[in-house]
């Protein structure tokens, strides 16, 4: 799981004479908006819409704050276009430089930026025909795999561009893609224009939109981005790429250049909707918080439980404790504060950063916990580092009783398609029952939205036979089918181990 971002300045906006860095300040401000998706470094690419054989780079390890100043994006003051990426590790070392986004490689036809968001099922095959072809390659990231085999497809159609016009290699991306399986999203701009480009299953959101001036109805820029919270708030969110779906961004506007065949239905990521999104988007149509809601509510349905106050795990989880307090009519009360300057700790790259973190990141309210039966609200739980902590911290605080309760399933499978859970052992549910967990994080009560909850509000189940890539029934119900030409789904593999493609790692 990364953030991408890409915006092109827009022809009608030259007349409105654009202040010098207004581009670049809206890419930083939308890598900024993107920061839960990717905490370990940051990079920006752009191009000034002339020079064929050039692009400004600005790349380092950290957070978006962090990586740009006012003096290094002084260089895309000329720059019409960027793309930029936040990168959440899920292949590649960890601390190279050379393995942050975006990859920048030079091609027959000039230089190609390109930011991926997803992880490769079949990349180990991948590099090694690349390899074998005699092609060098100066990571083990599949983003710049990705990068190499698109330079190798506008040179083996070098011979039929004659009078092509430079910045458009459509043809060439969708070769390219075709050949891969999931998961991507990518961004891949050339030096007039970019391409948003969604993988037949659509297993990694991507949304396009329109920036308008404040004071007027004409377009300033058209961007692209994982998520629409990244989009200015001047800005329109136009639509959100079909599966399968390439789509050019260039200053004469947006338009949709190829559509592969969506795999149906699509099998998205369910994991988006539980924890990773921020509940200001839009996806497929509905904000992620009213799906969270309703998550909680579920919940609450579900259980029987007396409790005094209903709390829960900043921040994903706030949507389901409101959800679940409604339901039940147990009073919701904070009880823990969150240190906002501590990154989300599932995301940190190793076992002993997660740990640290969780330790800088929370607070009790002591006061709203003191004697009190806690029902705490979580998104999920992973490895439960976080969760048997936190219970400990309430229990010295003098919470009477602890009881948690989980907006999703267990996680018991791991995940080969951007979430940086690479083996079951991990998991603190994939080899325990519910009495074992309990135990493990020392609550006096653990539950998770059963399976049958499940079928009522989350899976919506075929006639035939239980699929498990179907969507959410409190996710199905607020979406607009009527645009779309595939069934709709979400690849559910972590919770059921029933993966979208065949899985050989």
């Amino acid at each position: 799981m990364c953030g991408i971002f890409g915006i092109v300045q827009a022809e009608s906006s030259q007349s409105l004479g654009l202040p010098v860095g207004c581009l670049s300040g809206l890419a930083v401000d939308g890598l900024t908006a993107l920061q839960h998706r990717g905490t370990e470094s940051s990079g920006l690419v752009g191009a000034d819409g002339v020079e064929r054989q050039h692009m400004d780079i600005v790349k380092g390890h950290g957070l978006v704050r962090d990586v740009y100043t006012s003096e290094n994006i002084g260089k895309f003051n000329d720059s019409v276009i960027l793309i930029g990426h936040n990168r959440y590790s899920t292949s590649g070392k960890k601390s190279g430089i050379n393995c942050v986004q975006p990859f920048v490689v030079y091609t027959a036809v000039g230089c190609v930026a390109i930011s991926h968001n997803g992880e490769l099922v079949d990349a180990k095959k991948k590099r090694l025909e690349v390899l074998h072809q005699g092609v060098g390659l100066s990571t083990d990231t599949d983003s710049e795999l990705i990068g190499q085999m698109i330079a190798k497809a506008v040179a083996l159609n070098y011979k039929c561009r004659r009078d092509h016009d430079p910045g458009d290699i459509s043809r060439e991306l969708a070769v390219t893609v075709s050949a891969f399986s999931t998961s991507y999203s990518l961004l891949v701009m050339t030096y007039d224009r970019f391409y948003a480009v969604r993988d037949p299953y659509g297993n990694r959101p991507l949304c396009v939109g329109t920036v308008y001036n404040s004071s007027s109805t004409e377009a300033l820029a058209y961007c692209a981005a994982s998520e629409s919270c990244a989009f200015p708030s001047t800005a329109k969110l136009d639509f959100e790429l079909q599966p399968g779906e390439i789509v050019e961004l260039s200053k004469n506007g947006i338009k949709s250049v190829c559509q592969m065949k969506p795999h149906t239905p699509s099998a998205m990521c369910i994991f988006e909707y539980v924890y990773f999104a921020r509940n200001d988007t839009i996806m497929e149509g509905q904000q992620v918080q009213t799906v969270r809601e309703a998550c909680g509510k579920q919940m609450a349905l579900e259980d029987q439980i007396e409790a005094d106050i209903v709390s829960n795990v900043p921040d994903s989880s706030t949507a389901a404790a409101i959800g679940y307090s409604i339901q039940s009519g147990i009073h919701y009360e904070p009880c823990l504060h969150r240190n906002p300057y501590v990154g989300r700790s599932f995301i940190q790259p190793s076992n002993e950063l997660r740990v640290s973190a969780i330790k800088k990141k929370f607070g009790v309210l002591k006061k709203n916990v003191e004697g009190k039966r806690i029902v705490l609200i979580d998104d999920s739980i992973v490895r439960g580092n976080t969760m048997s902590a936190l219970v400990k911290v309430l229990r010295e605080a003098g919470a009477k009783e602890v009881h948690l309760r989980i907006a999703s399933p267990p996680l018991r499978f791991a995940c080969f398609m951007g979430i940086n859970i690479p083996t079951r052992e991990e998991l603190v549910a994939a080899n325990r029952d519910i009495d074992q967990v309990t135990q493990f994080i020392g609550a006096d009560s653990v539950k998770y939205l059963s399976v049958e909850g499940l079928q009522h509000v989350c899976f919506c189940l075929c006639a035939r036979q239980c699929n498990p890539f179907t969507l959410f029934q409190a996710v199905q119900s607020g979406i607009d089918k009527s645009d779309t030409k595939f069934e709709v789904g979400h690849c559910t593999a972590c919770l059921t181990g029933n993966y979208p493609v065949n899985i050989d790692f």
